[in-house]
């Protein structure tokens, strides 16, 4: 079984890589279609380990 924390990083890699495609790379606008500040979304990046995406 899946640790909750594991979860939770998969369904916010998957949201970030979703809105990184809708907006096109444009991490302003990923960040509004998540509902979170630029800051908070370039935090994520790192942390899920996506720095490199979009």
């Amino acid at each position: 079984m899946q640790r909750l924390a594991d979860a939770v990083a998969e369904a916010e890699r998957t949201a970030i890589r979703s809105a990184l495609a809708v907006s096109g790379g444009r991490k302003v606008d990923a960040a509004k279609l998540l509902g979170i500040s630029r800051a908070t979304l370039y935090e994520k990046l790192a942390l899920l380990g996506l720095q490199g995406t979009g």
